[in-house]
């Protein structure tokens, strides 16, 4: 609960911080994304990762505890995640085999050998990337937004990397 209040106080720190300093930004992100709605945006975007990271340990936890074997319970959470990702213009059969299936299995492989941090982590990157408009022409009026977001997924990046290096001990 303590964290839940401290992550709260630092969430309504850091909105107070945006809303003061949006005035100095000498531009807008995107047309009518301003700093306070693309923090918000992202924050949602991390949460919602963190809910389907727990949600998706939930459910291969449930069916690791019916099915009694760990391999055939990621087979089968791997064929029910793997329906999430069929496409609305594709051919089912084809995006379920082909993306859905593929997307599913990386993800249980992280969630597996690397942990729920690690696949929430995956999922908020994802999310972020899917839905933030990404270009080569720096001269759109988009561009901005993309490239923020990934000046994130960089900086998360770096620092996953920072805080996962082996540490020698110094005498």
């Amino acid at each position: 609960m303590a964290v839940l209040t401290l992550a709260d106080r630092l969430l309504v720190a850091a909105a107070g911080l945006v809303a003061q300093t949006e005035s100095l930004v000498p531009f807008q992100l995107a047309v009518g994304l301003t700093a306070t709605r693309w923090l918000s945006s992202t924050l949602q975007t991390v949460v919602d990762a963190a809910f389907w990271a727990v949600l998706g340990l939930f459910l291969l936890a449930v069916l690791r505890r019916l099915l009694g074997r760990p391999r055939s319970a990621v087979a089968v959470w791997i064929v029910l995640l793997g329906s999430f990702g069929v496409g609305a213009g594709a051919h089912p059969a084809v995006s379920w085999a082909t993306v859905g299936l593929g997307v599913a299995a990386v993800g249980a492989g992280v969630l597996v050998r690397g942990g729920l941090l690690a696949y929430a982590v995956a999922l908020a990157v994802r999310g972020l990337l899917v839905y933030s408009p990404i270009t080569l022409g720096l001269d759109s009026w988009y561009a901005r937004s993309g490239l923020f977001a990934l000046a994130v997924v960089a900086v998360v990046g770096v620092a996953g990397w920072w805080l996962a290096r082996p540490r020698t001990m110094r005498s």
